[in-house]
């Protein structure tokens, strides 16, 4: 049993898509980061930086303790023998994208989100202007890239996984549907995958 410790964040929520669609046995643990329990003892024994998600998979021996959304998607994708292939261009192609999410469309997205929410002090409207430019950049890569491929890399795979929780959480605030045709098409086809449209559908 993976026991996953959860907010409704883009990064929780793309580990919890990757164990359903693995198949693999999970445990949603759900921590409350508005009563601060991501900083109880308990918790910082299990990831020391205070954030979610982290998983602890009772299964291993001894069971495996990690944290970082991206780092535990690959876990999770070896562990499964899913979503990533085993050697060769195809996976090091896969793990190009899955960075590519994880250090530039994901950082963009949540520097946007906090610009919107006023948590950047001191942030003016040219500041504000140049996160939403810096994500449409990131986005417009991933858009020119399924024009011409049915997913990030060959076949569904854990870069995917990674970029459709952001798709989802900025669908209204990037004008994914107007803006981004190709993209929109791509996230309806993933929400249509496997348990996706029960655990995190599209915005109506």
């Amino acid at each position: 049993m993976i026991e996953i410790f959860f907010s409704p964040t883009a990064n929780c929520q793309r580990v919890l898509l990757a164990a359903a669609l693995m198949e693999l046995p999970y445990r949603v643990h759900p921590v409350d980061r508005a009563a601060g329990e991501q900083k109880s003892a308990a918790f910082l024994a299990i990831n020391p930086a205070a954030a979610v998600p982290a998983i602890i998979d009772h299964g291993a021996s001894p069971p495996m303790v990690l944290a970082q959304s991206g780092a535990i998607l690959l876990y999770l994708a070896e562990k499964s023998g899913r979503f990533l292939p085993e050697a060769g261009p195809q996976r090091y192609e896969t793990l190009h994208w899955l960075m590519q999410v994880m250090t530039d469309v994901n950082a963009a997205a949540s520097l946007g989100f906090m610009a919107r929410q006023g948590i950047v002090p001191g942030l003016d409207d040219a500041g504000r202007g140049f996160f939403r430019e810096r994500l449409a950049r990131f986005l417009a890569v991933c858009e020119a890239r399924l024009a011409t491929s049915s997913y990030l890399a060959d076949e569904l795979s854990i870069a995917d996984i990674a970029l459709y929780p952001v798709i989802v959480s900025h669908w209204k605030a990037a004008d994914i549907g107007a803006a981004y045709p190709t993209l929109a098409r791509w996230a309806h086809g993933i929400q249509a995958t496997g348990p996706v449209a029960a655990l995190l559908p599209l915005p109506g």
